[in-house]
């Protein structure tokens, strides 16, 4: 990048050879797009976009309503494995003979259920709680 404009100008202007743009001096390009964001943080390959100052506080957002479906999920899948649990027990014990497959296979499908919404809860949690450290100190993940 090229330097224009007057060095005591905090958004002094520079001209990037990436994008062929006068960008100002937050700006950063990215490697993925071949264009200068403002502010930029990271291009993000899930979104497949480039996450900076315009777009960081719905990016946080995305990342709680995220962490609030695992939340949701995870209390979800756990409430039906007790539920099913329960309705079995209350079963009487010749009953439950012709039901042990499929409460089996309930049972697994709710097993996998809590523990994938676990690792997405946990995931999405850590993800939110480092974006949130690193606005608080100021710095970006680039």
């Amino acid at each position: 990048m090229e330097r224009g404009g007057s060095t005591s100008d905090k958004k002094a202007v520079f001209f990037c050879h990436i994008c062929n743009n006068y960008v100002d001096r937050t700006a950063k390009p990215c490697g993925q797009c071949n264009k200068c964001v403002k502010g930029f943080d990271h291009h993000c390959l899930w979104l497949n976009n480039c996450i900076g100052s315009a777009n960081y506080s719905r990016f946080i957002g995305l990342i709680t309503v995220y962490l609030s479906h695992g939340i949701f999920s995870l209390n979800l899948a756990i409430s039906v494995h007790y539920m099913e649990q329960a309705a079995y027990e209350s079963k009487p014990i010749d009953e439950r003979g012709k039901m042990e497959r499929m409460h089996l296979f309930k049972d697994i499908l709710s097993v996998i259920s809590i523990v994938i919404e676990t690792v997405k809860s946990l995931a999405s949690l850590t993800l939110l709680i480092w974006h949130i450290y690193l606005a608080c100190i100021g710095i970006t993940t680039y």
